[in-house]
């Protein structure tokens, strides 16, 4: 186990940036802030042409635990791998240039980590900050109180998979479990994220602690945001090319999916993502089922019937909040004069 001078765990934090000066220098005062003193932080400054290179360095000139990479772009994925090629600790942790840590994160996730090793990843609850005005990351620590946490065993040999998807620049990873599988993989653009949680949940369970350790921003320039379709197309890609190399490993046949019932497994992501419900949104859920049924013929009976049971599952769920938004705005009858 790699150490720092005081016999503990170092935890190498990774931040890539690309023109993210806006909000980088509050994100990496979050992280040298922390209550857990044993860190290093690996800014990449992914070929940003804003002030976000320079911001690094200043704050790396006053804090020797801060290493600045500076590359040209290569998007997140590189950026991501080329930092985890530098780190020396224990344990590699996520963060982005916009969020905000909370003093006591990287505590609480080694005490998790440590207390449990079967663990492969540890997330955080997070709260959901604007993209406007300034952020109160003084929260009352607790150090003393213990915190829940929420453990799933993941199932990655079937359609769907079933596993833990907790906040990417939340987690915390074993570092030896990193290199094992060869860090950020390249292949489904957007979802990388998913794509190593999937990869990671070979090794062990993935939890979550639940109490809110981060700040994440929300503001309009979130690629959850901005290439949501793109992200669930490449999503259902991901889960069944995995699923199918899961099951070969296991000496298990491949998945029997036609095209269209992928189609079907697309749209019911994307709707998934669409709450609030609308006309719109059930629209989705529509096109989800209809695909799903088109493709029923040359689907496996099992994974049908799943799609459609959850497509069911959510018909009764929107019913339910349409029903009460109809309560909710009917007009009362006035009563008689007597």
């Amino acid at each position: 186990m790699r150490t720092d001078n005081n016999d503990r765990p170092l935890v190498s934090c990774i931040l890539p940036v690309y023109n993210g000066e806006r909000w980088l220098q509050a994100a990496i005062e979050s992280v040298l802030g922390q209550t857990y003193p044993h860190l290093e932080l690996i800014v990449i400054n992914d070929g940003s042409t804003d002030r976000s290179g320079s911001i690094a360095a200043d704050l790396a000139a006053r804090d020797s635990r801060v290493v600045v990479i500076d590359q040209d772009n290569t998007g997140i994925v590189g950026a991501l791998n080329a930092g985890l090629r530098v780190a020396r600790g224990s344990y590699i942790a996520r963060m982005d240039a916009d969020d905000i840590c909370l003093p006591e994160r990287f505590a609480r996730q080694v005490e998790a980590l440590e207390a449990h090793p079967e663990l492969a990843i540890i997330g955080t609850r997070s709260i959901t900050v604007g993209a406007e005005g300034e952020i109160d990351s003084q929260v009352e620590a607790g150090q003393h109180e213990s915190i829940p946490l929420f453990v799933k065993s993941s199932n990655v040999h079937n359609f769907p998979p079933s596993l833990l998807q907790v906040l990417h620049p939340t987690i915390m990873v074993r570092a030896d479990l990193m290199k094992t599988i060869g860090g950020y993989g390249g292949r489904y653009p957007h979802v990388e994220d998913y794509d190593l949680y999937m990869r990671l949940s070979a090794y062990g369970p993935i939890a979550e602690l639940q109490r809110e350790l981060l700040l994440y921003r929300v503001h309009g320039d979130n690629v959850s945001i901005r290439r949501l379709r793109e992200q669930e197309e490449n999503a259902a890609r991901c889960d069944i090319e995995n699923v199918n190399a899961f099951r070969r490993k296991a000496g298990k046949p491949a998945l029997r999916i036609s095209d269209k019932t992928v189609l079907g497994w697309v749209e019911f992501r994307c709707f998934r993502r669409e709450f609030p419900l609308g006309i719109s949104k059930v629209g989705t859920l529509n096109s989800a089922l209809s695909y799903t049924i088109q493709g029923a013929f040359r689907t496996s009976l099992n994974i049908t019937a799943l799609i459609l049971m959850r497509c069911g599952l959510y018909y009764m769920k929107s019913f339910r909040i349409a029903a009460t938004h109809l309560r909710k705005f009917r007009i009362q009858p006035k009563p008689l004069k007597s």
